[in-house]
């Protein structure tokens, strides 16, 4: 198979939030992580917009990203990230 990530992927199998209109939306598992993407297996099939944010606790906190999605399938979807400067804060992300 072609490889055609822009950088490489490490497992993680972490637990993460998907937010958009504003509130958290939906959980999901991540797979592989990079700085320029993830692959995300979701809970339950649903419908997603194209970009979303992505809450990941990572190294003890909260990482926000803006998550476009790149494909997708019944169960999982590849996003490419981008760092976000203002997402949801640790305690609303946390669902506290």
């Amino acid at each position: 198979m072609l490889e055609r990530r822009k950088a490489p992927r490490r497992p993680v199998f972490v637990g993460a939030r998907i937010w958009f209109d504003g509130r958290f939306r939906l959980k999901c598992l991540v797979n592989n992580w990079s700085h320029r993407g993830a692959k995300l297996v979701l809970e339950r099939p649903a419908d997603l917009p194209i970009t979303f944010t992505l809450c990941v606790p990572l190294k003890g906190r909260r990482t926000g990203c803006l998550a476009t999605t790149t494909w997708r399938t019944r169960s999982a979807i590849g996003v490419e990230l981008c760092p976000l400067a203002d997402y949801p804060g640790d305690a609303e992300a946390a669902g506290e």
